[in-house]
């Protein structure tokens, strides 16, 4: 097993979907071909360091080429040498001519597993609501025991920093820069200077009574939930005297918020995905939305898709590159109550309450798309995931921290001898 490492870019990600099927390219009069790959065959296990041949034919009679699009390995004269653990997806194509359409296949090796060893805790005295991490810090949101600042440089052993007490509950905290922005429930919201993080100082504050627990900072701008109004946009230009800018109404309570450019996409609870438009944060506009058969509790956009965890429906895909019309792209049926999530390369994390942590593999065909269940003490309610190690918030009072390791699954076949 390897260190997992969440280092992958996650642009291109959103068309990893219509990759995982054969693709073929219409082009006028010109006839269909069809691919035949012969090796590696489909399920085997590339060993790490040996090459193994790459071949396929076209019923055009016509070259074909390999290329590989995602996965720790290296192509060569036809061969491939797979160089560390983790999931490898190749592309067959014969381009075409004047006679003939292209055609493509894709297939993927080594799926990879995703295992997690339990580490060390950080205990509160509360609830842990809410976690993020900057560096060598993480920031918890404590309910009425405020923002509580720890150091995990070495996570095996976190320390404490320091803490600053809010009124309210704190339920959510987004990091920016030398700020640390707070929803407090019962409150509004709170920011934080945490330039000297032994000795936190609250900057602003904004009464917002209705505010959810549901937060994203961007720029200039603080997007939260309102019980009453729905999305509030907030001007935190300057951090001493946020202002509100504008709302909008939605059609259920917000539970998460994401933001693309001049779009904010929201899980709304019973109304599913719902997508924003603020490029004139006075009068945001709404521009479509999507429901599903369970609420909708995180969303996370990356390109044209969202991931969106759908509660006791589990994780849900949506095409969003048109937003007033967007689609369903994929569906995934987890175990546990999805609450939370993080997307990371290829691989999205699910807090799952008493499913534990949930590690779904986008590259995965659609009947093993589940790369790790790893069991978590009490419910996961919310995780963030930094590199190789995951930190989990759990219902008893505190943060479970998991070293994750990836690698590929085998199988152990033991004979008796005979007598």
């Amino acid at each position: 097993m390897r260190p997992f490492r969440s280092s992958c870019p996650a642009s291109g990600l959103f068309l990893l979907f219509s990759l995982l099927t054969a693709v073929l390219d219409t082009r006028g009069a010109q006839a269909p071909q069809t691919l035949q790959w012969i090796s590696p065959a489909p399920g085997t296990v590339l060993r790490l360091n040996e090459s193994y041949p790459l071949a396929a034919t076209a019923s055009s009679g016509l070259p074909v080429t390999f290329e590989r699009i995602e996965g720790p390995a290296v192509l060569t004269n036809n061969t491939i040498q797979v160089t560390n653990a983790g999931s490898v997806l190749l592309r067959a194509r014969q381009v075409g001519d004047e006679q003939w359409q292209s055609v493509s296949e894709f297939r993927l090796f080594n799926p990879a597993t995703i295992q997690g060893t339990e580490i060390s805790s950080i205990l509160v005295s509360e609830r842990a609501l809410d976690i993020e991490l900057a560096g060598p810090l993480a920031f918890i949101a404590n309910g009425t025991q405020g923002l509580i600042i720890q150091d995990i440089s070495t996570p095996e052993i976190p320390q404490w920093i320091g803490r600053v007490p809010l009124p309210g509950s704190a339920a959510r905290v987004a990091i920016q820069g030398a700020l640390a922005y707070v929803v407090s429930i019962g409150l509004g919201l709170q920011i934080v200077d945490i330039s000297q993080p032994t000795q936190p100082v609250v900057r602003g504050t904004l009464p917002l009574e209705g505010i959810r627990p549901a937060l994203k900072v961007v720029g200039r701008r603080a997007y939260l939930g309102d019980s009453q109004r729905g999305l509030v946009i907030v001007d935190i230009s300057d951090p001493a005297q946020p202002v509100e800018r504008g709302w909008i109404r939605t059609p259920a309570l917000i539970n998460g918020i994401d933001v693309a450019g001049e779009r904010v996409y929201v899980a709304a609870g019973a109304a599913g995905l719902q997508i924003y438009e603020v490029s004139t944060p006075g009068t945001p506009s709404w521009l479509g939305g999507l429901r599903f058969s369970a609420d909708a509790t995180d969303v996370q956009v990356v390109g044209s898709t969202a991931t969106v965890a759908a509660s006791v429906a589990g994780l849900r895909l949506v095409d969003v590159s048109n937003p007033s019309s967007p689609k369903m792209q994929a569906t995934l049926a987890t175990q546990g109550y999805a609450s939370r999530l993080q997307w990371i390369g290829s691989k999205v994390f699910l807090a799952a309450a008493s499913g534990g942590l949930q590690v779904v593999d986008l590259l995965l065909t659609e009947r093993r798309r589940v790369a790790g269940e790893i069991p978590v003490q009490r419910s996961a309610l919310g995780l963030k995931v930094a590199g190789d190690v995951a930190y989990v918030l759990t219902d008893h009072y505190g943060v479970r921290i998991f070293r994750l390791r990836e690698g590929i699954r085998q199988q152990l076949n033991f004979t008796l001898p005979s007598q």
